[in-house]
């Protein structure tokens, strides 16, 4: 069992969740994950749950003004959609 949560984040935050590349200038992404994860062994996954407008699940693929959800930049740019999964312990 797990609990999901999706984000509009950034294209520097998109490739840091995909390929773990951070960018020389900005936020420290790695700290910004990690508090959003906490100590629940949680893992961003990139993409969000398909719906009937969004059938490919890739979620906020658009130009925003509004901040990134995750490192909170408030740079204007592409967004684009994140899950964070986060593991439920069954009892038992």
């Amino acid at each position: 069992m797990q609990t999901t949560t999706e984000y509009s984040v950034c294209q520097d935050c998109l490739m840091f969740i995909a390929y773990g590349d951070e960018p020389d200038d900005g936020p420290d992404l790695e700290a910004a994950m990690k508090r959003e994860i906490g100590d629940t062994g949680g893992h961003f996954s990139t993409g969000i749950a398909p719906t009937e407008e969004d059938p490919d699940g890739s979620g906020h693929d658009e130009f925003s003004r509004s901040s990134c959800e995750l490192c909170n930049s408030t740079l204007g740019g592409s967004r684009h959609g994140v899950t964070l999964i986060i593991p439920v312990p069954s009892d038992g």
